[in-house]
């Protein structure tokens, strides 16, 4: 006796797929921003309780360029999959 395997295939649909990485690229940009929002309160309070000012300073820039980096990545790669994913399931419809 043999037995048969049925392939459900689901409907691709190009603007579900684009909500959806629209919300988990909205939702990477909130976890980002939520971390370093985080990170600047924690260096902010340890550079007024330690007071050293110097130590601080450089602290700071070096959380503000570390932050701002990972922004700029977190953006493009969103972008990046956006576009990709658009491409793909738009040639895929076809």
């Amino acid at each position: 006796m043999r037995g048969t395997a049925t392939l459900r295939l689901q409907p691709i649909t190009l603007e579900g797929e684009l909500v959806n990485d629209f919300q988990t690229s909205l939702l990477g940009i909130v976890v980002v921003v939520v971390v370093v929002v985080v990170v600047v309160v924690v260096v902010v309070v340890v550079v007024v309780v330690v007071g050293e000012v110097i130590v601080g300073v450089v602290a700071v820039v070096v959380v503000v360029v570390v932050v701002v980096v990972v922004v700029v990545v977190v953006v493009v790669v969103v972008v990046v999959v956006v576009v990709v994913n658009y491409y793909y399931y738009y040639y895929l419809c076809r």
